[in-house]
């Protein structure tokens, strides 16, 4: 459970200012941070996305909305799910502080162009 004081979590208005999602957290009638649910081709999982005003990080709002996007997600029945770039050490401790788990990571493997303008997917 977050410990974060004085914000709250709410559906943006038309009139709001600051980061960008349909969820919004204000602090003292600002919003310092926002993000959304995208329900997508993988039930009944849901991507979870958010952003945090750069005069708000680390003072736990990200993993606030984290959390209450979770809450939002759950009750409609879908599972919470996030992706960060795995350098992003910020991103990936926000979610681990907002609930969420690693349970995975990300194979990579360059793509190789054998003529100048042609790609081909790597083989086995």
């Amino acid at each position: 459970m977050n410990a974060v004081q004085g914000v709250t979590l709410r559906t943006r208005l038309p009139e709001d200012d600051g980061p960008e999602g349909p969820w919004v957290v204000e602090r003292r009638g600002r919003v310092v941070g926002a993000g959304g649910i995208l329900h997508h081709y993988n039930p009944p999982w849901s991507d979870l996305y958010m952003e945090v005003a750069t005069g708000s990080r680390r003072q736990g709002v990200g993993s606030f909305l984290v959390q209450e996007l979770r809450r939002v997600c759950a009750s409609s029945g879908r599972r919470a799910a996030a992706r960060c770039d795995p350098g992003n050490e910020a991103s990936r401790h926000t979610l681990i502080r907002g609930g969420l788990e690693l349970r995975g990571s990300v194979l990579q493997r360059p793509l190789i162009d054998p003529l100048p303008g042609t790609v081909r997917a790597p083989s086995g």
